[in-house]
Formats: structure tokens, sequence, C-alpha cells
């Protein structure tokens, strides 16, 4: 029996709707371009490029100020939106165009502080792997996200139940501990809104999955790409992001996949650029 799209039975993907939040600036009306970059690769940092048009001078001001704020790009239709980026400001500087002032935001995901981060702990015999990867978690300052459920479980070294059997010493970088304890739980880990995400290695998360076809959302035709990935453009879905679950359906390719990456690109004042190109990746049920 073929999976209910979560969105296209309610929200009309019509009349788009954004709002840009820099620390406690926020921005909904005036003309906006971005694009956001986001993977389920635990190497690749997330990113969002946001150039915002006409800001007073006062709030342009304020924003080069700033430093070390984070910032939320949500983006979706009067009927619907979600969060597609959280995450630090690099840089806010404004220059002047004819007319107009734009204001360029560049934002990532902390990647580059996680990887100076360390830990060092002993976990007696019987601690719960959910237990370890909750101090990775900690070390690394991000939220638990799914990772406890997930963690619950998994099954470390292939033993059963999932606690450590002779005890487990963390040492080191953060980032090097997480990686060893998930893949050894058969698991895959990715931080998506400062929020640990965990997978069963290939899997989806475990949420309804959206139909894409050109009834609910899906532009021109899906294409093969390299290494088993299939590419395609849809309409800018609210929570379509790295790891949901998609059923296909299109004249020359079907099938159920894997979101591996996802860029938002969107333009305010454009008709046409308003939207998300995908990565997908077929997975056994």
């Amino acid at each position: 029996m073929a999976e209910q799209s979560a969105y296209s039975d309610s929200i009309d993907l019509f009349d788009r709707a954004y709002k840009v939040q820099v620390d406690t600036l926020i921005v909904s009306q005036l003309q906006v371009q971005f694009e956001v970059k986001r993977s389920l690769s635990a190497k690749t940092a997330n990113s969002a490029e946001v150039k915002l048009f006409n800001l007073s001078e006062d709030t342009r001001k304020r924003l080069q100020g700033m430093k070390d704020v984070f910032v939320t790009v949500e983006a979706g239709y009067a009927d619907g939106t979600s969060v597609i980026f959280r995450g630090q400001l690099h840089e806010a500087f404004s220059t002047r165009d004819g007319n107009d002032w734009i204001t360029s935001v560049s934002s990532a995901d902390a990647a580059k502080a996680r990887k100076k981060q360390r830990i060092q702990k002993s976990f007696p015999a019987g601690t719960k792997v959910a237990a370890i990867i909750t101090e990775c978690a900690k070390a690394l300052a991000v939220g638990m996200g799914n990772a406890e459920n997930a963690a619950s479980k998994a099954q470390l070294w292939n033993v059963s139940p999932s606690t450590v059997q002779t005890g487990y010493v963390a040492s080191g970088d953060a980032l090097s501990q997480l990686d060893r304890v998930c893949r050894s739980c058969g698991l895959e880990w990715s931080i998506q809104d400062n929020q640990l995400q965990l997978l069963p290695r290939g899997q989806p998360i475990a949420e309804q999955g959206i139909i894409l076809s050109q009834s609910s959302g899906l532009v021109g035709s899906p294409e093969h790409g390299k290494g088993g990935l299939v590419r395609c453009r849809t309409l800018m879905i609210p929570n379509l992001l790295p790891g949901r679950r998609v059923e296909l359906q299109s004249k020359h390719v079907n099938g159920v996949y894997r979101v591996e990456t996802t860029t938002h690109k969107g333009d305010y004042a454009s008709a046409d650029e308003w939207g998300i190109e995908l990565e997908l990746r077929v997975f056994a049920k």
C-alpha cells in the first residue's frame, strides 16, 4: 500500500513565505534570496547564504557588529513552512547595488568548533550505548535529537542487549569517539539543526514518507547521477530534509529512496526560484 504524502492533502504549495532570524532580528517581508545546503554526511557542514534587501541603516550596522549568534531560516508557503537551517553566524556585510542595499549573511553549523571538542570518560560494564552517545553529544555541545531512541535499539559490536559488556573508555576527540561507537552499532550519524540524528545504516528516519509526483510538488524529471544517486527538483515542500523517506512517482524513475542531500534555493521576487534540489539513494525496505 502506498504511503500517503504528509503534505499534499493539507498544504497548498502557493503563496511563498519565509522567515530569517539572526539573534533577535527577524525579517519576513522584504525581498530575500537564499541558498541552504544540507547533507547526511557527518564530514560536510550544513551552510546558508542569505541576501536581505534594503534593511534600514541601523539594522545593517547592527548585523555587521554581531558575533557568535545563531541564524535560523524558515521557508515554505503560507499554509506551512519549516526550518531549513539553524547555524552560527559567520559573517554579515552590506553593499550598495544601484538603488538597493544588499546585506549578505553567511552562516554554517558549528562543524569547525566541534572538531576541537574532546572527551575523556570511562564507562563501566553494563553501561548503555545510549549513555556513551549522550556523553559524546554533551562534549560536542549538541542536542540529542532522535539519538536516545535510536541508540536504545542499537547493539554494540553485535552484542545484545545494547550495553557495553566489559567497560569502555572514550578518549580523544569527541567526533571520532562518536563515529567509532556509531559504526560499531551499525548507525550513521549527522548533526542537523544542532541536534544529533542517528539512522540505521542506509535507512531513513522513521517518520511518514513523502510522495513526490507531478501533482505533489515534483518539478521536471528525475535523473540518475553518479554513485547510484537520483537527482530531482521539487517545490519548497516543508520538512523535506536529509534522512527523509520519499517515494518517487514519475514517468521514468520510480521507487522508494532516502534523501541524502538538499539544496534549498529561494528568491522572493522570482516566480521560478523557490524550491529544493535533492540527491536520493535507494534503500532496502
